[in-house]
């Protein structure tokens, strides 16, 4: 991320900041785990009439049952929704601010907050019987503290 960042001269020892910065942000959700099966057992569930909702009527839980059976026996009972990919890379801006306190003709300690935030991120996965997408934006609230040495 390309940023700009400006002191403003107050002649004391606290120094304000602002900034802004436009890059590039890379997310990685490898470590997301999901169930696989999700879907397919809401679906089972529903049809069976073990899910509340749709098929409140007995005669609508019959024809579910009937549904599902149909599916088991075609095999599509089986079905897994594919994994999704794990890794994109987005536009991504932020903004901040924060003051700085002079300890010394060196070093400074400073207290600030920025907002990260992207353009949307897509996630895909496929298999032999479905395409599953997901978009997402990232959105960072990150309050810092630090030192600062000048040299």
């Amino acid at each position: 991320m390309l940023n700009l960042w400006y002191d403003f001269d107050t002649g004391a020892r606290w120094t304000p900041y602002t900034g802004l910065g436009i890059g590039f942000m890379r997310a990685d959700f490898g470590g997301v785990k999901y169930d696989a099966n999700a879907i397919i057992a809401h679906t089972a569930k529903t049809l069976m009439g073990a899910e509340p909702g749709l098929l409140q009527d007995p005669s609508q839980a019959a024809l579910g049952r009937q549904i599902w059976q149909q599916l088991e026996q075609s095999g599509l009972a089986n079905l897994q929704a594919p994994a999704l990919s794990t890794t994109d890379t987005a536009l991504a801006w932020q903004v901040g601010f924060g003051a700085s306190h002079r300890l010394n003709d060196t070093t400074s300690i400073n207290v600030g907050y920025r907002f990260q935030n992207t353009d949307t991120m897509e996630f895909s996965g496929r298999n032999a019987a479905m395409t599953v997408n997901s978009q997402s934006k990232i959105s960072l609230h990150l309050v810092e503290i630090g030192v600062r040495y000048d040299f």
